[in-house]
């Protein structure tokens, strides 16, 4: 009798294993002037290509992903005298290189729940 109880967790813990499988969510976002790429919790990765014309605000649905994950970016027109700085010494030294924009993203998933990331990513404080 013991033993049927011991397995109630394991059984809850499976069940919920194999419902975070089913149901992906976004983990992490790379975005630049031309792409925005979403790696999901299941290692597909989903993007959405930047429209022609610079843009400050694009929306829509992400290609590859599963139907109903959509995405905002709005990104900040706005610039500093320290960023403006720090891509002239890039382009002089990679002139293909390129910044990603400062921007921040949504994305909705089929059930309406919304997941924030901002570009670039925030630097970690060095402790």
């Amino acid at each position: 009798m013991t033993r049927s109880f011991a397995l109630v967790p394991l059984i809850f813990a499976l069940c919920a294993c194999a419902l975070s499988q089913a149901n992906p969510n976004p983990t992490d976002i790379r975005l630049s002037r031309v792409d925005l790429e979403v790696r999901m919790s299941d290692g597909t990765t989903c993007t959405a290509t930047a429209p022609e014309a610079d843009v400050t605000l694009r929306q829509g649905a992400l290609d590859g992903c599963p139907d109903g994950f959509g995405y905002v970016v709005e990104i900040d027109p706005r610039s500093n005298i320290l960023r403006r700085v720090v891509e002239l010494v890039i382009k002089s030294v990679a002139p293909e290189a390129e910044l990603p924009p400062v921007a921040s993203v949504s994305i909705t998933d089929p059930r309406g729940q919304t997941y924030e990331f901002v570009s670039p990513r925030p630097v970690a404080p060095i402790r």
